[in-house]
């Protein structure tokens, strides 16, 4: 059933191409709103997303960026923004597993690409549509999608673990740095 909660409302979702993401992505448009959709390498699955928001009668766009990469991230909320006038809601979806390694047989390139992968890409996220909320008033919403392991641990998942920790970490500082400004921050 097609409701229309999220009507005028533009929503970014990284990782939009497959998962978590792309079901977001589709639910926000089948409540009503408009939905940017970032892929780092299906393009194909992205422009699926797409299809099924355009079917839900939303708009959207399909935007490929390395969300890891501070200059791609820029670039990707400067496309977004002269596609639509505005960003409300981020979602910030895209991630990797583990490497599913002991501490002992993990390399630190894939230790720091599950960081920058899942953390440093949140955080990029997060401050690209904090200054643009900002410029616009304030308001706006945050959703960081982590995982149980930020608080339940295995074996094996110390690079997973240790990020999606910190994503939560980094959501509860940013709920109470902008409480204020009306912009809500939640940890999924």
């Amino acid at each position: 059933m097609v409701t229309q909660k999220l009507t005028g409302k533009i929503a970014l979702v990284t990782g939009a191409e497959s998962g978590i993401g792309q079901g977001i992505a589709i639910e926000f448009a089948l409540n009503g709103a408009d939905v940017i959709i970032t892929y780092l390498n299906d393009e194909a699955a992205a422009q699926n997303t797409l299809l099924n928001v355009k079917q839900a009668g939303r708009d959207g766009i399909v935007l490929q960026a390395d969300v890891s990469n501070e200059q791609e991230v820029d670039d990707l909320f400067a496309a977004s923004l002269e596609y639509f006038s505005h960003i409300d809601i981020l979602v910030n979806s895209a991630g990797i597993r583990s490497f599913d390694k002991y501490i002992h047989q993990l390399s630190f390139q894939e230790f720091k690409k599950t960081i920058n992968t899942n953390l440093f890409s949140t955080f990029l996220c997060c401050r690209n549509f904090v200054k643009h909320r900002l410029q616009q008033g304030g308001y706006g919403r945050i959703i960081n999608i982590t995982s149980i392991h930020e608080e339940i641990v295995s074996p094996g998942k110390t690079d997973y673990c240790a990020s999606k920790s910190a994503i939560r970490g980094l959501s509860r500082s940013l709920a109470m740095e902008l409480a204020d400004k009306q912009i809500t921050v939640n940890n999924i």
